[in-house]
């Protein structure tokens, strides 16, 4: 029974390590073969012009050999690049090989492949080292600026120091030199061209590169002021004359009927263009009309009138009477005064106000004040809307008010109605 046991034993003794062997074996021979960048981002390389020696990591399984080249077509190296090492065995662990480059002292960029074969597979570097000569990109080389005012951007690469040889032009740039590898962004800038068309030309150097940049900009004006306010009468004659180096045309906010242009529309033009707005007689409430001024390379000018109601009677007029006020729920009834000064100021207990619209029917205004004591309340910051309707004979007015206010340090809301008479 012993003697049995004992060559059972020794068989599976001999039989163990043989499977180990035999599924070891198998699993090696199984085993994906592996090449491949430690670092995706090392496949392409670029360097300076000058000599150097780069290293460059990577894993194999497989015995491998590695080969640096030139693609064809490329000018003769007299000093080629070299590898080291040129070829290792396949390992688990990262590998390193470094590869040197001579220096490029000619004008053109040059392009290295370094290739690493290991069994089936193969891996190549790219290798882009850039030129002696400076290179130099500009973008764009065509600018149009706006005829109104404003600014465009110019964008600068070079591998060299840069500088531009700009003159005292109608125009200004943020900047004038650059240094090598690295971009820059010149900001184009200049004013309000009321006059003619104007175009100038600046260049950029970078070693014997150069480019040269044209710079335009459209004369676009008008003589008419930003704002206009005029009285009720009518009709109202204003000259003014349009300039414009393009195509251009004169649009209303709305389709008024109390204005009327005289040429709404014309060629460019080296000279100023006459040109009329007529007002027509107010017979209502406060109105207001838009015009734009646009040439075809959509540069636009506006230009707001305002034209007042005849309510010469009106001013000035002293009106009293009474408001009642609802605030955090409670109602305040108080005295209320009013002074109208003309067609765009008011007194309101003394505070002033701004008219907004008024008319033989309707007056609105606003008030802000700074501290305000109403009713057994202080409030701070006070802002009051009011809208109040005239009666038929003119000697009273009566109408709602809205504003907001803090109070104790709490924002709130009030509303409510007023009157009052002269």
């Amino acid at each position: 029974m012993a003697h049995k046991y004992s060559c059972t034993l020794r068989y599976v003794l001999i039989l163990v390590p043989l499977l180990l062997f035999t599924r070891c074996e198998d699993w090696i021979q199984d085993a994906p073969q592996i090449l491949r960048a430690y670092d995706t981002s090392q496949l392409q390389y670029h360097i300076a012009p000058i000599a150097n020696t780069y290293g460059f990591l990577f894993y194999s399984s497989e015995d491998w050999q590695a080969v640096i080249s030139s693609p064809f077509g490329e000018e003769d190296i007299p000093d080629p690049p070299t590898i080291f090492p040129e070829q290792g065995q396949g390992s688990g662990i990262v590998q390193s090989i470094h590869f040197t480059v001579p220096e490029n002292t000619t004008e053109y960029p040059r392009t290295f492949y370094l290739t690493l074969v290991a069994g089936e597979k193969n891996l190549t570097v790219i290798i882009e080292q850039r030129a002696d000569l400076g290179i130099l990109q500009v973008t764009p080389t065509d600018i149009l600026l706006p005829a109104t005012g404003g600014t465009q951007e110019i964008q600068i690469k070079s591998n060299k120091d840069w500088f531009s040889t700009s003159e005292n032009h109608w125009y200004t740039l943020s900047q004038t030199s650059g240094v090598g590898n690295q971009e820059a962004t010149v900001t184009v800038s200049a004013p309000h061209n009321k006059t003619v068309f104007k175009t100038a030309e600046h260049q950029y150097q970078s070693d014997l590169n150069t480019c040269t940049v044209t710079v335009s900009q459209h004369a676009l004006d008008w003589t008419l002021p930003t704002n206009l306010k005029i009285s009720h009468d009518g009709p109202q004659t204003f000259p003014f004359t349009v300039t414009s180096s393009l195509p251009w045309t004169i649009t209303g906010q709305t389709q008024a009927q109390w204005y009327t242009i005289e040429t709404t529309g014309h060629p460019e033009s080296a000279s100023a263009i006459e040109n009329h707005i007529t007002f027509h007689q107010n017979t209502g409430g406060t109105r207001t009309a838009k015009l734009t001024l646009a040439n075809t390379n959509n540069d636009k000018l506006t230009f707001t009138i305002t034209q007042h109601p005849d309510l010469q009677w009106l001013f000035p007029s002293y009106w009293n009477g009474t408001a009642k006020v609802d605030i955090m729920g409670l109602t305040q009834i108080g005295s209320i005064d009013l002074t109208i000064l003309d067609h765009e100021h008011i007194l309101v207990r003394g505070y002033t106000g701004h008219i907004t619209y008024i008319s033989k029917e309707t007056i609105q205004f606003t008030v802000y004040i700074d501290k305000l004591e109403y009713g057994g309340f202080t409030g701070h910051n006070v802002k009051g809307n009011f809208i109040g309707y005239f009666s038929e004979d003119l000697t009273s007015l009566s109408g709602t008010l809205t504003g907001s206010a803090t109070i104790l340090g709490i924002n709130v809301s009030a509303s409510g109605t007023w009157q009052a008479s002269l």
